[in-house]
């Protein structure tokens, strides 16, 4: 992070060749997406040592690549000019200007916590890793965590620990907003794999807070993990499939924004399986990831439009005698 120059050796590409950089197996490795965000200054270089181009006037097509912010890959820097090949940085006691005024160095970690759990997640969800378990182990410097290695292990166990450490030290619910990936159906609160993430990149922090969602947001953000699952406080909806079916489902919905939408809402499938009829406080997490907008405030539409999603969404609708919502502490199994 602190180097003043790296070096991207892609072996799999030939500038002579004129083709794109798109299949290259650096952009596809688990452990090189840390090194793609963390370092400030990076140059990438083909086969034959040619130069291919620098970070900052590659973002818009490393962004298309590995679906990560081009902001943050701009390290600071403005989206204008679309070339900065002129921005190096200037010889001097802290080497901590760039050639054109702004720092050098900027501090990636505060720029990753503008990005959520989930974002981040999205990142790493189709990189693959030579060992199962680097799946974790290669994700720990993107989220600030440390936990001993012990290959052998496994994938699910070893991502489940990586989860385990971030609920120590984050409140971050979209840690919450898996999605479903056909052939891996994990009905927990936590994934099991990064892949679970591949449509949840559309998750975001919300913007424009109000001064009381503010104050109201600072006291609804504890999340614990205990032996029955994810201790979370979440404002609640019940779901019914038809109007003659006695019995529904419910929503718990973050306090996270899909997209561009400030007023839509990531909503999860739960199933009640313990507590009273009024007010269940366990849950256990169903398949998919939904959205919840004024477009359509009586039912939760899947964030994906595929198939399969479509069979798992064709008739949710809230019972209409509980429209309002309900903000509970639930326990996520």
């Amino acid at each position: 992070m602190k180097a003043l120059v790296c070096y991207v050796y892609l072996t799999d590409h030939d500038v002579l060749e004129a083709r794109s950089i798109d299949l290259c197996r650096w952009f596809k490795r688990g452990w090189t997406l840390q090194e793609l965000i963390a370092p400030t200054d990076v140059n990438f270089y083909d086969r034959n040592w040619h130069f291919i181009n620098d970070k900052i006037s590659m973002s818009s097509e490393l962004s298309r690549i590995t679906r990560i912010d081009e902001s943050l890959l701009r390290c600071g820097h403005t989206l204008d000019p679309p070339l900065l090949e002129h921005h190096r940085p200037v010889p001097g006691d802290t080497w901590n200007k760039c050639s054109c005024g702004r720092p050098a160095f900027v501090d990636r970690l505060s720029q990753l916590q503008d990005y959520c759990v989930a974002q981040k997640m999205a990142w790493a969800s189709t990189r693959e890793t030579t060992r199962q378990e680097d799946e974790a182990y290669c994700l720990m410097g993107l989220f600030e965590v440390n936990m001993p290695l012990l290959y052998g292990e496994g994938h699910s166990r070893a991502f489940f620990r990586l989860q385990r450490e971030m609920l120590e030290n984050t409140m971050d619910q979209s840690i919450l907003a898996k999605d479903y990936v056909p052939g891996l159906n994990w009905r927990t609160a936590l994934a099991s794999r990064p892949s679970q993430f591949l449509n949840s990149g559309v998750v975001q922090f919300r913007r424009n807070l109000t001064m009381a969602e503010k104050w109201n947001n600072f006291y609804s953000v504890d999340m614990n993990l205990t032996k029955l699952g994810v201790d979370v406080e979440l404002l609640m909806v019940p779901e019914i499939s038809s109007p003659d079916d006695p019995t529904y489902s419910w929503f718990g919905i973050l306090d996270f924004q899909m997209g561009n939408n400030p007023l839509a809402r990531p909503a999860l499938p739960l199933r009640p399986i313990e507590g009273s009829d009024n007010s269940p406080t366990v849950y256990a997490r169903e398949i998919g990831l939904y959205v919840i907008s004024p477009e359509h405030p009586h039912h939760a539409k899947a964030s994906r439009s595929d198939v399969e999603a479509l069979k798992l969404s064709s008739s949710l609708r809230f019972r209409p005698d509980r429209k309002k919502y309900l903000h509970t502490r639930s326990v996520l199994s």
